[in-house]
């Protein structure tokens, strides 16, 4: 099977954010069947980082892809263009979050493949906004991976929003993202969402469009299972910090959490591993005693070694957090809010410990710090149901299935 796959950031490095990893590791596990041909954005300032060239980068994706087209992101790099897609999103009908992706040299390196190989069998869009101009001028399959249910995650976030014109703004792309997935996932022969709770987002927008869950997942392999426990006083969170539920997640856990928790724990540290730290951010975390800013780390596995708790304190957001997984599968226990673990099939008590409130969010890390029996459990069920649902080799072969049947005409939807 020949298979373009189009994709809004560069797949490389391995260690990028949630997305980007999801991506990069079902692109992987196709091509080791079918031929990958990759149109895809890069951007200097986010991908090209740490001595990261754009040839470095090419030759490693090489290795999985038949052909490669890389292009510049402009809108990410240059102020103007950004402040014209968003003045095109005020003044018009469509979302910022489709018309960031638009441009002609996208749509003209897609076009040129699909002429200059022979028989594209599936054309695989990563996400909302790429491709829906030329939907038309494709006659193969085509595939919509949807990361997050966009328009209900931009409505959760404009609710939460305490800044009044910003909320405006965020009500409105919701509205208007709604209203475009609406009209174009039924231009898609199939829709692909990471958790059953974005399925039933993405049905309710639109019931009549083919829509199948392929899971977040984590390479086993990577995050080996080593330990339950490492530094007993020692608490870990990673994620990008220029991605807003993060962000929130950790100016929300210093400020409320962290106080209550270090006068009780006198002991306890915290590291924060997470690219691109926002000022506020930074300020706050200079004024707390025992939190460190790791920064963005090329190998994230010696600080999760020496961790005895994982803490994931989001409440905004959507999709499934792909920091969970690898959590479990190197055997750190968690607590995390309930938005926390959205869309994955963990149970409190069993894979893990759920608090919202700052005070429960102290009580449950008390809990592990006290009960090495409860850290011990909670992390042999954590890995145990990583292993059978969440493992890249398991998922590969899922969407390598799915995909295949799809082609063939073998597909039938699974019902909602």
């Amino acid at each position: 099977m020949k298979l373009l796959w189009i994709s809004h950031f560069l797949l490389y490095p391995e260690t990028g954010f949630g997305a980007l990893e999801r991506s990069r590791n079902l692109l992987c596990q196709l091509a080791k069947h079918h031929e990958i041909y990759l149109v895809s954005y890069y951007r200097r300032n986010k991908d090209l980082r740490r001595g990261v060239s754009l040839e470095s980068a090419r030759r490693d994706l090489e290795k999985y892809c038949k052909k490669i087209v890389l292009l510049a992101h402009v809108p990410s790099e240059n102020l103007f263009a950004k402040g014209l897609k968003v003045l095109q999103s005020l003044v018009g009908n469509l979302p910022y979050s489709a018309l960031i992706y638009r441009s002609s040299a996208l749509e003209a390196a897609v076009l040129d493949i699909l002429e200059a190989v022979d028989s594209i069998d599936l054309v695989h869009v990563d996400t909302i906004g790429l491709a829906e101009n030329i939907l038309g001028k494709i006659n193969a399959p085509k595939a919509l991976t949807h990361h997050n249910a966009e328009s209900a995650m931009m409505r959760r976030r404009a609710t939460r929003d305490g800044n009044g014109v910003r909320k405006l703004f965020l009500f409105l792309e919701a509205l208007k993202l709604e209203h475009y997935e609406r009209k174009h996932m039924i231009r898609y022969d199939l829709n692909v969402c990471v958790s059953e709770l974005d399925k039933e987002s993405l049905v309710k927008c639109n019931p009549s469009v083919p829509i199948e869950v392929i899971e977040n997942g984590v390479d086993c392999s990577h995050y080996r299972r080593e330990h339950i426990g490492g530094n007993m006083e020692q608490l870990v969170f990673m994620g990008s910090l220029d991605w807003y539920p993060n962000r929130d997640a950790m100016l929300f856990f210093c400020m409320e959490v962290w106080p209550i928790l270090s006068a009780k724990h006198g002991a306890l540290t915290l590291t924060i591993i997470g690219k691109n730290c926002p000022p506020k951010l930074a300020k706050l975390v200079a004024k707390c005693d025992r939190i460190t800013l790791a920064g963005y780390l090329e190998d994230v596995r010696p600080v999760l070694k020496g961790a005895s708790i994982f803490i994931c304190p989001i409440r905004d957001g959507g999709g499934t957090r792909l920091k969970l997984l690898s959590a479990m599968a190197y055997g750190i226990p968690i607590v995390s809010t309930s938005i926390g673990c959205e869309g994955l099939e963990v149970e409190h008590e069993k894979h893990l410990l759920i608090a919202d409130a700052p005070e429960e969010f102290c009580v449950q890390v008390g809990r592990l710090l006290k009960q090495p029996e409860l850290r011990k459990a909670l992390s042999e069920n954590a890995f145990s149901l990583v292993q059978q649902k969440y493992s890249y080799d398991v998922i590969g072969k899922k969407i390598t299935t799915l995909y295949e049947n799809l082609v063939s005409g073998a597909y039938r939807e699974t019902p909602v």
